[in-house]
């Protein structure tokens, strides 16, 4: 059986869950989420989108820049740039999950400085064992979840497997 997996897949359901987990920052005891409001810069996003008639979960800031309430917004209605995002943090995971427990840490870091360069020269622009704890803690969810993604996709590839065997032997 191959093992192999589609890294496109694990991204990408690595990119939902890592949203997931960051709106799980926002959530109240209420079962509602804070607002947390970002720039939508995606061209096809906003083109698309009726300045008359916006969703809850958009707004035009007073510089009318559109903002996508983030935390309220589900990953699939997302605009295709803060998707993104969290694809290149998926990438970071991904990356550590082909590393040993001594330079993980590092590798990921580095990676994720790698992919935005707006840190650079900020208090995230440090060697990872400098790092504040709540950044390092961020890594190793992250790779927890890389890890949990990575197993769920191999077992339900060798369901699939299994399945087609066993079709297989019935004919």
């Amino acid at each position: 059986m191959d093992k192999e997996i589609d890294q496109k897949e694990l991204e990408n359901r690595l990119a939902k869950k890592l949203h997931t987990m960051f709106r799980k920052i926002y959530l109240r005891q209420d079962g509602t989420y804070e607002s947390k409001w970002t720039e939508v810069s995606d061209r096809d996003f906003l083109e698309k989108l009726d300045r008359n008639n916006l969703p809850e979960n958009i707004r035009i800031n007073d510089k009318g820049v559109v903002e996508l309430d983030i935390t309220n917004t589900p990953y699939d209605n997302l605009s295709d740039d803060l998707k993104e995002e969290y694809k290149l943090n998926a990438q970071v995971a991904i990356i550590g999950l082909n590393c040993d427990a001594e330079t993980w840490l590092d590798t990921m870091h580095n990676a994720w400085l790698e992919r935005h360069p707006q840190a650079r020269g900020g208090y995230l622009d440090v060697p990872a064992d400098q790092l504040q704890r709540d950044e390092s803690v961020k890594y190793y969810k992250w790779m927890v979840l890389a890890i949990e993604t990575e197993q769920e996709i191999m077992a339900e590839k060798e369901q699939a497997d299994e399945k087609a065997n066993s079709d297989g032997e019935g004919k």
